[in-house]
Parts: C-alpha cells; structure tokens; sequence
C-alpha cells in the first residue's frame, strides 16, 4: 500500500527527467534525481548517477533500500545513422534496457515486502535521431514483458516523454490501474 509520500528516483536524459522530478515533487513525492552531471535543484535531492557506469548508482539505490517510484527516462542518441560503425546503440541499449531492468531488480524487494511500487518509462519520439528508436522498443517491449514477473501491487509503464501528465497518471496510479502500457503517444 502506497504511503503518504512516497519515494522516487528519476534517471535519465536531464530535461525530461527534471521535468518529471519537479511534477512527482510537486505531488508530494521525495524525490531523488540522479544525473550523470547534476547541481543543486531545490526541492530535491540530487545525486551524480552515470548510468554507464554501474558505482554511481548501483550504492545509493542499495544504500536506499530501492524507492517507490521509479522513472526511467530514455535518452535520445547521437544523429548518427545506424549503419555508421560509430553509431551509440550499444550504450543506448545498456541505458535504456539492461540498467533500468537492474534498477528494478534492486527495487523489487521494497515492493514485494510493501504490496506496492511504480515503474514508469518516458520514452524518446519514433523520429528521434540515430538509435534512440530501437532502444526506445527494446524498453517498451520490457514495459509490455514484465508484468508477469513484478510483486503483486507493482505496475510498470510508458508514456512519450513530452507527455508529463500522462507520465505522471502512470506514476501515481490506484492499485486498480493498468501495467504493461505503453501510452499511444509513445510508439
């Protein structure tokens, strides 16, 4: 059962995932954002995560006993073709797929002992450049994938990143809500 202020962390690409701190704050939520490069945000706390590199996050999610809400905000890569050998989607693809899936694992616990947990994917527009859009999918499929293996009460979803009040809706959902969404915006 969610409590009164529930706990949140947000990751991701720096805009969109401000943006969507200062909405959950806004509602109530203590919030925790974790940039790559980060200053002071009153109202929140924040902490330096590079979500390439597993020492900046993996002890502070530990150290916090998971959170909440988590927000996972997919970045937009480099204007690089896909053919192009220098192209980012293997770094794209590790942030956008294998480190929010090892977030969640490190917040299942929280949620399993609580009956309760929100996980919420912002992702980049189709027509974002590069390989942005091909890990965008790869998150979406996981959004659609893992409801069958998340803790009773735990709800996981997408919105389009310019969507903040729908990210928000997903965020904050009642115990009745959908999992597995992938708001139309964002495909």
């Amino acid at each position: 059962m969610r409590g009164p202020a529930p706990t949140a962390l947000v990751v991701g690409a720096p805009r969109a995932a401000e943006a969507m701190a200062r909405v959950l704050a806004a509602e109530g939520a203590a919030v925790t954002l974790g940039l790559a490069v980060v200053g002071a945000v009153p109202g929140l706390t924040c902490l330096p995560m590079d979500l390439t590199d597993p020492d900046s996050w993996f002890p502070p999610v530990l150290a916090a006993g998971g959170f909440d809400i988590l927000v996972i905000v997919a970045e937009s890569g480099a204007d690089a073709s896909l053919l192009e050998r220098g192209c980012d989607l293997a770094r794209l693809m590790e942030t956008a797929l294998a480190v929010p899936l090892d977030l969640i694992r490190l917040c299942v616990p929280r949620w399993r002992a609580q009956g309760w947990g929100r996980i919420v994917a912002l992702l980049p527009p189709p027509d974002a450049p590069g390989a942005s859009p091909v890990a965008a999918a790869a998150l979406a499929a996981l959004v659609r994938t893992l409801p069958r293996d998340l803790p009773v009460g735990t709800k996981i979803n997408a919105a389009f990143a310019g969507d903040l009040a729908g990210a928000l809706r997903l965020a904050l959902l009642p115990e009745d809500g959908p999992s597995g969404t992938v708001l139309p915006a964002a495909i």
